[in-house]
């Protein structure tokens, strides 16, 4: 054997023992404790939901899950953690609809999402709850879009978050509605506003319209997505009520990764939000949120994300939201 034929030969144990830094494959995934990161406190849906992904992934690879909070700078702490992480797959981000508007909400955000993340997968999704005051005379949401058109700025709407404003601004903007925007320091007080019919109208999660509109504290005019969330059946979504032409979208949790995360271990990880969304005990532990299974694969979420950044910046715009 001559000396080049030798060297050829043990080329790629040499080239593996110089090269640590070489990506991951999925046949060695995962190789360590995985974290998933979630930027909001514990205790909320996303907090909740995005642990019960941990318990699945722990189960499927035998490997230690650890979920880790890393809140602050409007969402944005969590995100850029995970960006400049090593693309290994060990490190993942648990994220909600926050994301795709930090382009529309800060001038120079420390990443661009679509640029420094790769998109998994969508896991578990819930409608918005376009709801109104119990004591409102309207019964359908087309009869409310109406009464608002014909009646430029006299009614309000409340929002609770720079990323439901956002929400909201859309709203308007893809029904052609000049209503005046209210602010409120959290979903619960603007809840509670719009019960005590301080606001003509919220668009709002499960948990804080679902058990108020039982109680027939506040009227649910419809619910978004394409179909009625089981939480709350007798409400109609959006296209059956009549109001069409637009469709405000819904609440979302997703999987994303380091931008330069191997494909091969991508697909691995898309293949278990669907194994996830499979499980039969999800439903009913999904249910007291307002989520469903939902999973999609990494091209769909991918333009999902690039298509709620425009509108975020679509939106902000005519708004006269001014980037910070």
């Amino acid at each position: 054997m001559t000396k080049l034929t030798r060297l050829l030969r043990f080329a790629p144990v040499l080239l593996a023992a110089f090269a640590p830094g070489l990506p991951a494959k999925a046949a060695d995934y995962p190789s360590g404790p995985i974290r998933i990161i979630i930027a909001l406190p514990p205790g909320g849906s996303a907090d909740t939901i995005g642990r019960y992904f941990a318990e699945h992934l722990n189960q499927r690879f035998k490997q230690t899950v650890i979920v880790e909070n890393r809140p602050g700078a409007d969402a944005l702490i969590g995100p850029t953690y995970v960006a400049r992480s090593k693309p290994d797959g060990l490190t993942l981000l648990f994220v909600t609809p926050s994301l795709p508007t930090f382009r529309a909400l800060f001038k120079n955000p420390a990443i661009d999402p679509e640029k420094d993340l790769v998109a998994i997968g969508q896991v578990v999704a819930s409608p918005y709850f376009i709801a109104i005051p119990s004591k409102s005379p309207f019964k359908t949401l087309p009869d409310f879009l109406d009464h608002v058109r014909a009646n430029p700025g006299k009614l309000n709407v409340g929002v609770f978050a720079a990323g439901n404003r956002l929400t909201v601004e859309t709203f308007k903007r893809g029904y052609g509605l000049d209503m005046t925007t209210v602010s409120y320091k959290g979903e619960q007080p603007m809840a509670a506003a719009l019960m005590a019919g301080e606001v003509d109208l919220g668009i709002a999660t499960a948990v804080t319209t679902v058990a108020p509109a039982k109680e027939g504290k506040l009227r649910i005019l419809a619910v978004t997505g394409n179909k009625r969330a089981p939480t709350l059946p007798e409400a109609p979504t959006v296209a059956e009520s009549g109001a069409k032409g637009f469709e405000p979208g819904s609440i979302w949790f997703g999987l994303l990764a380091p931008a330069a995360t191997p494909r091969d271990i991508v697909k691995t990880l898309s293949d278990e939000i669907f194994a996830f969304a499979a499980r039969p005990e999800l439903p009913a532990r999904l249910e007291p949120f307002g989520f469903v299974p939902a999973p999609t694969s990494t091209a769909d979420f991918t333009a999902l994300i690039a298509r709620e950044a425009n509108n975020a910046i679509e939106s902000a715009k005519a708004a006269g939201i001014e980037p910070q």
